[in-house]
């Protein structure tokens, strides 16, 4: 199944671009999940008003990975479908690393404007729009994974 991908770059330096990708190997199971990426922007050319991010790829404080389980998915599904109501959290454990994730409502102005999926102090913005992009992608995933 094609990933899916947010680009937002910011003058500032401060964008974060987000990938979604749900695997599916018959050659080797193990890999098989609902796999999420940010990544913190590096740079500003302002001459071709372009964020680059691939400086940091290899620095784990600006590049977070998780591997989120079938539950996992469906509370970001249930976010997503809560119209602002509801939020999801959990914790990933691995030895001594502890990766906090958080999905929720974004709130502007007292607006729910869309949601904010942060991982280990690295966070990006969807907007309404997007959110209906990732609940589609999450809906044909669960699909994809339970056939």
């Amino acid at each position: 199944m094609k990933r899916i991908e947010f680009y937002k770059p910011q003058k500032t330096g401060n964008g974060t671009c987000a990938t979604f990708d749900c695997v599916t190997s018959l050659e080797d199971p193990k890999k098989n999940g609902f796999y999420i990426n940010l990544l913190k922007q590096h740079s500003w050319d302002e001459s071709s008003r372009n964020g680059s991010f691939k400086e940091n790829v290899n620095n784990p404080e600006k590049h977070k990975k998780v591997k989120i389980n079938d539950l996992e998915l469906c509370n970001i599904l249930y976010v997503l479908e809560s119209n602002g109501e509801k939020k999801f959290s959990t914790v990933h454990k691995n030895g001594d690393k502890t990766t906090p994730i958080f999905f929720e409502p974004y709130i502007k102005d007292s607006a729910f404007i869309g949601h904010l999926l942060k991982i280990d102090g690295v966070g990006i913005a969807f907007n309404l729009v997007e959110s209906i992009k990732i609940r589609e992608y999450i809906k044909a995933s669960l699909n994809n994974l339970f056939s």
